[in-house]
């Protein structure tokens, strides 16, 4: 039985976009701190790919509404605009490239979500670095160099394959049992 995607949101889907936005928020802030310890500037992005990957393949096969990362990364913008407003943009940046590229991927892929979920993790790396390294003048950011971004987005699609990949897998079985 395949399910159709929905215009409206209802309970359900608010709920939905909160418990997926507080998981971002909580698990990407315990991954941050720990990765913070790495002195590799913008490593701690690529630390998180597996686990935003996982967080977005849940949402894509759980969530029956059309944008649904443009959606969430909205909401989790405006929640971490609060604590910078460069924050909130890269994140916003983000939603927006995953949701053109997961329009622009052909609905009957089989590896659509898988894909979709690990390039969240390549823009989440390459839109937090650009906004640092365009907007912040902090001398640490002049030594990122361009070739370096590419190698940790290479790093952060690599690392997000896998935590997509998991999400996928447990993702399609709970939903699997939710229908029997």
């Amino acid at each position: 039985m395949k399910r159709e995607k929905q215009s409206k949101m209802r309970t359900k889907d608010i709920t939905q976009i909160a418990m997926t936005v507080s998981a971002m928020l909580v698990g990407g802030f315990l991954i941050y701190m720990i990765s913070s310890r790495f002195p590799l500037p913008g490593f701690k992005y690529a630390a998180m790919s597996p686990y935003l990957s996982f967080i977005v393949a849940m949402l894509l096969i759980n969530f029956n509404l059309k944008r649904s990362v443009l959606i969430v990364n909205t909401v989790f913008a405006m929640v971490m605009s609060m604590v910078s407003i460069y924050m909130g943009l890269a994140i916003f940046s983000t939603g927006v490239l995953t949701q053109i590229t997961q329009t622009m991927i052909p609905k009957g892929w089989r590896y659509k979500n898988t894909v979709v979920s690990a390039l969240y993790s390549v823009y989440t790396v390459g839109t937090a670095l650009t906004v640092s390294k365009l907007f912040i003048a902090k001398e640490i950011f002049e030594i990122i160099t361009w070739p370096y971004v590419l190698a940790l987005m290479t790093i952060a699609f690599v690392l997000g394959l896998v935590g997509a990949y998991a999400g996928d897998l447990l993702g399609n079985r709970v939903f699997r049992s939710r229908q029997n």
